[in-house]
């Protein structure tokens, strides 16, 4: 008798796992086991770490050669704002000359008594009275023409690095409320001669800074462009294991020594801006000829700086493939210059060209994760 209810035990368990089986073959839903889309829905406005905030330190050389260059500048502004404010986005504007540094060792800007050369300034000749441009400021086209013209009478020894340093640590200008932490921040400076900064306080200028060298190397040691680089991922506390920077330095200064040739009929001594155009190759920023379109030049600029501050993190890391992107109802192409493009090495998604979505948009990101979350 043990044996045969033995059986049927044995039997009984038999015909419940075929029924089992029967039933997942059946039902294909049941029997999947493949994670479920993650969803996450996004407004810009509210994104840590990388918002729609932006930060903007105009660094102008004010060297009696610069009349002409700080004219297409003011006069091309229009090329560089006019998608942060068909965007809305949340900017604000401020300005230094690269004679700036002279603060560092408590020295005259020009021929005067005055000392604070890394303060924020609102023009030369005339004054705006603002100090911080921003998306409400009013007449703001006529307020940047006037705080960009920091006129031609400042000294022929350039430091622009030297004076970005004085101006984002002089207390003048941090009570001034331009700097936001959760703001990306970008530099463009504008300047016909090299970068000079050095341990030194001296008044010797250029040319005679320079060698005899034909690839104009310099007679005295100069700081480093990573010393730059250092000096700003700590100000920005940038986040060391991230390949993305909260910072960019672009230039728009002269690239070669024809653009300088070209430029020099008045024989004021204009030279390649090469370790300008270092210290932005090291820090993702936009290279700009003073002897190519005003206009073009800013245009890019800003559409680099929206980039940067378009940028989206994942809760998770998602399938290949398997990511869509929809901006207020509509879904956005993966693509490099009019779509977004997913930064695997710090899993996030970034947009691009006229795809960049506006402030407040409504942004939907669905894809399958690798990982189930806990």
């Amino acid at each position: 008798m043990i044996k045969i209810s033995k059986i049927k035990s044995q039997i009984l368990a038999l015909l419940s796992i075929l029924v089992l089986i029967s039933n997942i073959g059946c039902d294909t839903k049941k029997a999947s086991f493949s994670m479920l889309a993650e969803q996450e829905n996004f407004k810009q406005s509210v994104i840590e770490y990388k918002p729609s905030k932006i930060d903007i330190l105009w660094v102008i050389d004010n060297s009696y050669s610069m009349n002409t260059s700080q004219t297409h500048l003011a006069n091309n502004f229009e090329s560089f704002i006019a998608r942060f404010q068909n965007l809305n986005y949340d900017f604000h504007m401020s300005f230094v000359a690269t004679d700036g540094w002279k603060s560092l060792y408590n020295k005259p800007c020009v021929n005067d008594l005055d000392t604070t050369c890394s303060h924020f300034k609102d023009g030369k000749s005339s004054h705006s009275g603002v100090l911080v441009l921003d998306n409400q400021t009013p007449n703001l086209k006529e307020a940047f023409m006037t705080n960009v013209k920091l006129g031609v009478s400042g000294s022929g020894d350039e430091r622009a690095f030297q004076s970005i340093k004085a101006a984002l640590t002089d207390t003048f200008n941090t009570d001034s409320g331009f700097r936001r932490e959760d703001a990306f921040l970008a530099i463009i400076i504008v300047s016909d001669e090299d970068d000079f900064s050095e341990d030194e306080y001296t008044s010797q200028e250029k040319p005679a800074k320079y060698t005899n060298d034909p690839n104009l190397h310099y007679q005295d040691p100069l700081h480093s462009i990573q010393s730059y680089v250092d000096f700003l991922d700590i100000y920005t506390k940038r986040n060391l294991l991230s390949s993305i920077r909260n910072y960019s330095v672009s230039a728009i200064t002269i690239q070669e020594q024809s653009c300088a040739t070209i430029l020099d009929q008045d024989k004021f001594f204009r030279y390649p801006g090469l370790r300008y155009l270092e210290l932005v190759s090291a820090t993702g920023g936009v290279q700009g000829s003073l002897c190519d379109d005003f206009g073009g030049t800013l245009q890019v600029m800003s559409d680099s700086i929206l980039e940067y501050s378009s940028i989206f993190y994942l809760d998770r890391v998602p399938i290949n493939g398997s990511v869509s992107v929809i901006v207020d109802g509509i879904e956005i192409p993966n693509d490099a210059e009019n779509g977004w493009t997913y930064i695997s090495s710090d899993n996030a998604i970034q947009f691009h060209g006229p795809s960049i979505p506006k402030s407040e948009a409504q942004i939907s990101i669905n894809y399958d994760p690798t990982t189930v979350k806990l």
